[in-house]
Formats: C-alpha cells, structure tokens, sequence
C-alpha cells in the first residue's frame, strides 16, 4: 500500500471507530452542513465575558508558564507567568474545544490516538484548570523580562505579584543576565534589549536594581526591577561610547571591591563588538551617572587571560586570599585577585591549568608540567594558558595527559556514561551540598542544539567536574548563558534559583510569542533524590542488541523489524493494528541484561512487557506496564542471564501499532562474576595489640588506574595506624585521615586491579569486656584510562577484641609489677579451709585452694611479660 492510500485509510478507519465511540458526532457534522449565513446573533459586535484556563504542574499546582494551548484549527494561545489563557476566541463559546497541550519539559499523556490534550467546554466566564506533567527536575517559575509577563491574569482579574506585570522599561526582549550585589541593592545587567518602539533597542548594556532578599519579593513569587531608564521610558544605555568606536557592547564577570579610599566599587569585564570582538577591558560602575565608564582597555583585539564574553563571576576564598573566578572558557578556569590593581592588570591573571609555567596550548607540541616523581601539575599559574574541555580531551586522546592523571573538565551523565559538551556554566558554593554547584548548559544537546541544562558539583570551583544530572530539556529551543542567583537560596541552600535566555536563536522554531529572546526563572530542590551523583555501580552495560538477529509478530512492509537495531535513528519497526504483538531479538548466546530502551514513533505502547528466554519458546516477565506514555522508555530491572529479550505489548497507545525507532538491550557478557571488594583480616586480636587489614579487589575485568575508597572503623575501639600499598603496581596519592574514617586515593600503575591493594594498620585499645569492632568499606569509586567512574558495593570485616586478663593485679594498678608478687609472698601458705580465705583467695592464681609456689611463678611471669 502506498504512502498516500495507508493514510487515507487510517484516516477512514479513525474516522468509523470515532464514529462508534462517540455515537452522534457523525450526525452533527452533518446537521451543521447547509447555509453558512450569519444570524442576526452572530453579526452583532462580539462582547463576551472570557473563559479562564490555567494549566498547572500536577505535582505542585503551581501555574506553568509557556504552555501552547493548540486548537484543531491551529489557533495557538500561551499561558502566562502564572499558567493562565484568557481565551476569547469569537466563534468558540458555547463550544466543546479540544486544545493540544506542549511545553518544554513538561508532558500530558497521549490518548488512544496519539493526541495530547483536552477537550474542555468552554463558557463565557467559565474557567478549567488543566495538569501537565513535569519532565525537567527544574520546575519553571515565571518569566522575569519581557511584555504581558502576566498579560492574561490581568485581563481575567487576577492580581499578578509585580508592580509592572505588562511592560517594565518598554522592554520586550533582553539577552544574558549578570547580577551582584552593590551598595544594599541587587544589580542586574542585561545584554542586547528590544523595545516595542522600532526592531533595533538597545545593544549598549541594560541594567535594573531590586531589593535584597528579605526586603522585596520572595523569589518564588517573582522580583520587581527597577529599570534605569531614558526619559521616553526605554532603558538606557549604560556603557557610553568608548575609545575603540564599536557599536555594540557586552558586559560579563560582575566584582566589587574597595578602591584607595577604601570604598566599595562595581567593575565589570566588557567586550566590544563591530559586530566582531573589537577591545575588551574593565568598566566601573558611575553612581553618579547612573552608568559604566572606562577604567582599562586590554592591549589587543583577545587574550585568553581576559575575563570577557558570556562569562559569569565568583567570589571565592584560597589560601587566604579573596579572588573572582570566571567562566569566560566554559568551566571556572580563569581567576584574579579581588583587588583593584590586580583586575585592571591582565598580566595578574591566572589560569588553571596543567601546561608547563609559561606556554600555551600547541596541540601534540603542548608541555605539560610534571614534579620529580611523573605526577601531572595541575594548578593556578600566571602567564600559561588553560585546558578547554576539548583541549583536554585532545591531550588525553593523544597521551599527553596519561591514564592515571587527574581529569578535571571531563564531564559525564550520570545515568549513561555519555560525554556531555557544555558552551557555558555558572558556579557557586552550595551549604546544603557543602559543595561547588554548577548548573551547565550543553552544547549538541540531545533534543535542542543549546537547549539542555545541567546539575555537577566538585569540591572546588575549579573542578574536578566529572558527574553531572540533566535538569532541563526543550524541543528545539534554545536556553543559553545560565546564571544563579545564590543572593536568594533558601534553607541553606537546599533550594536554588537560576535563570536563562529562552530563544528560537540556533534553532529552526518559530519564536514564542512574549517569552522569545527573554529571561525564564527556575527552581532546584537539591534534595531531590533525582540530583543523586554517584557513579554507578559496576562497569557500564554496553549495547548488546545492534545487528543481532531480530523478529516481531508482524510488520509493514516498509517498516521491518530490522529497523530497530540497525543503528539508524531514522529507521524503525511499525506493527500491524491489533494485540498482543511482539518484537524480539536473539542476543546468539547468553548474556547479563539489565536494561532495555524503547524508543517509541507516535503509536506506542501502553500496556506491555519486557520478557527473557534462553530458548526462544519460555518466557520469564522481567517488566511490565500499563502506564505506558510514549517517548523514551529507559526499563531497567534485576540482571539476568538470557540469550533471547523481547518486548510483548498487550493494549496499544493509539489506534494504529506499536512502533520503535530503537529496540536497544543493555548489560555484559554472560560468566563473568560482578566486580567485587572485599575487606578481610583477623578474626579475633587481644586488646592493646596491632593487626592488619587487607583492602583487595577481584573480578574486575577492565583497566582501572586511580581508585578512591574511603574505610570506616570503630574509633572507640581501635585506633588507625598507617596505611600502605599492597603491591608494587599500586601507589596512595592522597589520604585524608579523620576520627573514625580514613579515605585514600590509589593509583594503579598497570591498569590491573585484581588482587590485594592496601593495608591498613590498627591498634585494638585497651578493653574490660570482650568486643566486637568493624573495618568497613563505604565507599569504592574506581576510574579507567578514559576518565569513566563506577562505583563498588561497600564491604566490612569484623573483629572480635578479646579483654585483656586482668587476674592477678591485686593491688589494682592496672599492670603487674612487684607489688603484687609482694602481696603473694605475704599469703603464701593459706589454704581455703582458712577462716580468712576470702581476704587472700585472690592470690591463689591456679585456683588449686592454696597459695604456694607455682602462684609466686606465674606472677613473676606475668611482671617479666
């Protein structure tokens, strides 16, 4: 069958069950056919009270901005900063009105042919409150630049939570927000801003001045800027023209500190554009004038050692020492001191960075610093250039920066391992985390080119970043330069507050209208056990399906099952239209599974199951739903040996089949034991006296060179000796001991972890009663040559702390010495038929009834011991 015949018939076929679903509608399309000429009612002058739709997040009830409300004629409405449509449309009161539901991030479940939506009924002055699924981690708050940001609460009567709702400043569009606290007010600064008045505004900084936290709006309600502005109402500009003649110019890198007279100054970094980068330099801040002024230009059109474009600003402490660190090369890799002389001077600059003093990057040429024992040097350094995160992975790739060197840009996903390329971050300390933050935003994202946003922390600004969390996604839209605005954490930093340019800019979609090309607020709860950065357990499973053999209980035509696990995303298997149907693939031989990822075309499955079978005949259910809702399933469940993996779905999503674009099957190689460490020593030991602990590995069938493992151990107990390697292959780089806790950093030279790594020295204390104490492993992080990390399970030892017999110290001392082989010498000869037996039975060491020579010889012993 043809392309254009299956869509007419499925057109048909949908048409006939609609028909039988909804009895009536057929008679209806036909009553309505016939004279189309208007009534006296429909030609007067429309005057109609709204209708009120909020669409709310189903998790929190909160009103969800930027939602588009489709009708089946294509009218697209979209929900303002508080969730709210003031629908109007002539022609729809009185009506049955199905809106299509989409929003970045967030999701409704698709009906029985696909659709997403909800048929609502609408009235005049009626109202429905509509729920949408949350997708992002981030939940998204308001818009905070822009017209009509709360455009239809006000036209419904609701009273929005900012002074200007409709338009601040004449502004419609800004780009990049910088904030900083100066002078008890926040400062916020803005790029490139559009005014209603004419398509060229401003393209010479915008800036806006709010409360401090506690003093204006609570962040989760909204903020109220307080524009500078022209005399018309547009913003001004606030860097005036400069030496170099640019038309356009940026600000990034926001500081301040005391000038001579010890007053506080605002400086930023800027950059001009022609529109090529044309100077770059510092500006300080007028409060006389209300705007910058120059107060350095750099030498030359770039230098990596200039804090300039799209770069966010950090104030942090080392050593110290106060200083701004930058985020102009993506990660904080650029810093200065935080003092007037040392900013206005690029040469104080430094760099983080492992090149040896002196150089720049040069490719395979590149030197790199090591001390006399080979170790990499990464550090702070004037004057030497920093690693990129593709710098570094080109070392990496050409073994300059060897297998066992310490990586610090080479960011991963948590849940699939896969590299992740950021083009901008903002980082700042976080108490809840008692960490260094980072919310990054991915260049080559996997729905949107500069659309996706991440969560890492490390614990320096500088890095090691290596884990990281997506915490936001759009469909081809862009949400570029992220900033946090850590003035308005809250409880100690367990929530979060950040921002970002929402634009179709780098995209082929159609701009929103009001939310294009300005500022969006979002929300992180830090506690969310979804934020979880622990590298997961045992190697990753690798994919075991692409190519095998694959087979399903029918197909079309043109859409074999082959089609998904060919590798090509543009291929995939379609079903006919009924159930059950199945599709499954022949691993050839056994295997560990773990996981399967379905990625469904638009006729999903609802209801369906994940089946293992080692003959192709049996069949073991391993997952199953009956919620299903399209999009990326990620099924993973218990691992299993089996050859054959299925899927084996009972109720279609929609009226047509199932389809996969990838039928994708996850794990290792069957017969291998699991990665396993263990912890092992003595199983008992007198009190007071030393032992040893073992720390090894076994099972581990891929390289490792660097470990961090981290022991515990009863402090009341035992008391932590020393530590040494077990082997000669293997080398601690760094410890850190603490009461009751040890953790240590290994490298292994070879790549071969198997065997005995550590041995850890205790000293059992000195004990009355006999007691059991633990060494345990809670914490096992092992990483290959590549910089990829998975964690072991945890292990432990017990060991039971035998009481020291403390028989025979008779005068209570706490030891054996003269004192008490005199207090023997003095009984010797009494007998337990003595009447004063009891004052004296304590010296009878043998408990033979007497006291005589063999207890004087035992004392003596035990003093010489």
């Amino acid at each position: 069958m043809g392309l254009n015949m299956r869509k007419a018939s499925g057109l048909l076929a949908s048409v006939m069950l609609a028909a039988a679903i909804f009895p009536g509608s057929m008679a209806m399309a036909s009553e309505s056919e016939g004279s189309t000429a208007a009534t006296p009612a429909q030609s007067q002058a429309y005057n109609q009270e709204l209708f009120n739709i909020q669409v709310v997040d189903a998790e929190t009830g909160r009103g969800i901005p930027a939602v588009e409300l489709k009708t089946t004629n294509n009218l697209r409405y979209y929900t303002d900063s508080a969730g709210y449509v003031a629908f109007d449309e002539p022609g729809l009161m009185n009506q049955t009105v199905f809106f299509h539901l989409s929003s970045h991030g967030y999701e409704v479940p698709t009906d029985m042919f696909g659709y997403r939506g909800q048929a609502v009924d609408v009235t005049p002055g009626g109202s429905a409150t509509l729920t949408m699924n949350r997708i992002n981690i981030a939940e998204r708050l308001y818009r905070v630049t822009g017209q009509g940001i709360y455009r239809d609460s006000v036209l419904l009567g609701e009273t929005p939570p900012i002074q200007e709702p409709l338009l601040n400043g004449k502004v419609m569009g800004q780009d990049s927000v910088q904030t900083i606290e100066y002078k008890d007010k926040l400062y916020w600064f803005w790029g490139d801003t559009d005014r209603a008045a004419y398509p060229l505004g401003n393209f010479r900084v915008t800036g806006a001045t709010s409360k401090l936290p506690g003093q204006g709006l609570d962040l989760d309600v909204g903020v109220d800027l307080d524009y500078i502005t022209r005399e018309d109402g547009f913003v001004k500009s606030l860097v005036p023209p400069l030496p170099d003649g640019a038309g356009i110019a940026w600000i990034f890198g926001l500081m301040t500190v005391e000038d001579e007279d010890g007053e506080e100054r605002l400086l930023a970094a800027y950059s001009t554009h022609t529109p090529d980068p044309n100077a770059y330099g510092i500006l300080i801040w007028s409060d006389v004038k209300q705007e910058f002024e120059q107060l350095v230009q750099f030498p030359g059109k770039s230098d990596w050692r200039y804090p300039g474009k799209d770069g966010q600003g950090t104030y942090y402490e080392d050593g110290g020492k106060g200083y701004y660190i930058f985020t102009q090369h993506t990660y904080p890799n650029l810093r200065v001191e935080a003092k007037m002389d040392a900013i206005v001077d690029y040469t104080q600059y430094e760099s983080f960075t492992p090149l040896a003093p002196g150089t720049t990057y040069d490719g395979a040429n590149t030197q790199l610093e090591r001390d006399a024992e080979g170790n990499l040097v990464w550090g702070w350094k004037k004057n030497t250039q920093m690693l990129t995160q593709e710098r570094e992975k080109e070392l990496i790739r050409l073994g300059l920066i060897e297998t066992g060197d310490e990586r610090y840009f080479q960011l991963k996903d948590a849940d699939s391992g896969d590299e992740i390329q950021l083009a901008q971050s903002s980082v700042e300390w976080n108490e809840y985390r008692e960490s260094y933050v980072m919310i990054g935003q991915e260049k080559f994202g996997r729905t949107s080119l500069l659309g996706e946003l991440w969560f890492a922390e490390a614990p320096a600004p500088n890095g090691p970043w290596k884990i990281a969390k997506r915490i936001i996604t759009h469909d081809e839209y862009s949400f570029y330069n992220p900033s946090q605005h850590e003035y308005f954490i809250k409880d100690d930093g367990r929530f979060l507050y950040f921002e970002a340019t929402f634009t179709n800019m780098f995209t082929e979609a159609p701009a929103m209208p009001r939310y294009n090309y300005n500022q969006m607020m979002y929300k992180l709860d830090l506690a969310n056990p979804e934020l979880d950065l622990t590298p997961p357990t045992g190697p990753e499973p690798v994919e075991l399906a692409q190519g095998k053999p694959i087979t399903a209980s029918s197909s079309e035509s043109s859409h074999q099952a082959a089609g998904a696990n060919d590798g090509d995303g543009e291929t995939r298997w379609a079903s006919e239209s009924s159930d059950p149907q199945w599709i499954q693939v022949d691993l050839e031989a056994p295997k560990r599974i773990k996981r399967v990822n379905l990625d469904w075309e638009a006729a999903y499955g609802s209801a369906y199951r994940i089946q293992v079978s080692n003959d192709g005949e049996n069949w073991t259910d391993v997952y199953g739903t009956t919620t299903g809702d399209g999009g990326l399933d990620i099924v993973s469940f218990e691992e299993t040996e089996a050859r054959y993996v299925r899927m084996y779905g009972t109720s279609r999503g929609t009226f047509h089949g199932y389809s996969l674009w990838e039928f994708k099957v996850f794990g290792h190689e069957a017969g291998a034991e699991a990665p396993e460490a263990s912890v092992t020593g003595p199983s008992e030991i007198d009190a007071e006296q030393s032992f040893e602990v073992k720390y090894g590995l076994s099972h581990v069938e891929q390289a490792v060179y660097a470990q961090d493992v981290t022991f515990a151990y009863d402090a009341d107990q035992l008391e932590f000796v020393s530590a040494e390697e077990a082997s000669e292959e293997v080398m601690i780089a760094g410890r850190t001991p603490s009461q009751g806790q040890i953790r240590l950093l290994l490298v292994n030279l070879d790549g071969q972890a198997n065997g005995d790594m550590l041995k850890l020295h205790f000293l059992a204390k000195a004990t009355d009663e006999t007691v059991t104490a633990t060494v345990s492993l809670t914490n096992a992080i092992l990483a290959d040559g590549e910089g990829a990390e998975f964690r072991l399970e945890g292990a432990s030892h017990g060991i039971q702390i035998v009481a020291e017999d403390h028989s025979g110290d008779l005068n209570d001392d706490g030891k054996y010495s003269i004192g008490d082989l005199g207090m023997i010498a003095a009984a010797y000869g009494k007998a337990s038929t003595d009447p004063d037996w009891d004052r004296y039975k304590k010296a009878d060491l043998n408990d033979d009834g007497k006291i005589g020579i063999e207890d004087l010889a035992a004392m003596a012993q035990k003093v010489f011991e």
